[in-house]
């Protein structure tokens, strides 16, 4: 879109607003905003309904500051990661190293540790969560803290993923489906969100 607008492909974030506040869905026709709300107009060429996602999952961010802005520079890092066929996902590739030279502060871990980085595992538990249940989605490798997970931003240990760029600790998955995954991260209102979409 040759202007700045808001964009919502697959129920991906709102990307950008213009003076008038208008936005397109999908291949939607532009609706003008009326009473404080928008006026939403979806025109789909196959008229096929708008995508929804195969997985799903939201958690409350816990922890200070220094905690949520380390969940908000990995929930980047992973937004819009796409998958083909056969692909093989490393949440340490993705993320990258969780060090002060690319930002990350020392912040509490899943076990309650103060580490450069600490909050990222966050990111890679909504992940987990939002994939679990795929039947296309083949678990490669996964570590959790287990009995050392004194946190609260999932309920049960199982689902708090561990992850190490140092150690080569690692959260890895093959999709094995016909089509593409895409996974979308973000972070809103102190609340970190991940959709998996399959198109």
């Amino acid at each position: 879109v040759g202007e700045d607008r808001y964009i919502i492909e697959g129920g991906a974030r709102l990307q950008a607003a213009d003076e008038e506040d208008r936005f397109i869905v999908g291949d939607g026709d532009i609706g003008p905003a009326k009473d404080g709300g928008y006026d939403v107009i979806v025109d789909s060429l196959d008229d096929d309904p708008p995508l929804r996602p195969q997985g799903t999952a939201t958690i409350q961010c816990g922890g200070d500051a220094d905690v949520v802005h380390n969940v908000t520079l990995a929930a980047d890092s992973l937004n819009d990661t796409m998958l083909d066929s056969g692909d093989v996902f490393s949440f340490n590739d993705v993320v990258g190293p969780r060090t002060k030279k690319y930002g990350y502060r020392r912040a509490v871990n899943g076990r309650g540790a103060k580490v450069t980085g600490g909050g990222v595992a966050q990111v890679a538990s909504a992940l987990w969560l939002a994939i679990e249940n795929l039947d296309d989605v083949e678990i490669i490798e996964k570590s959790t803290y287990g009995s050392r997970y004194n946190q609260r931003y999932v309920s049960d240990p199982a689902d708090a993923i561990l992850t190490d760029y140092a150690s080569g600790r690692d959260f890895r998955f093959r999709y094995t489906g016909d089509t593409r995954l895409t996974i979308y991260a973000y972070l809103d209102d102190d609340y970190l969100y991940c959709d998996v979409f399959e198109d």
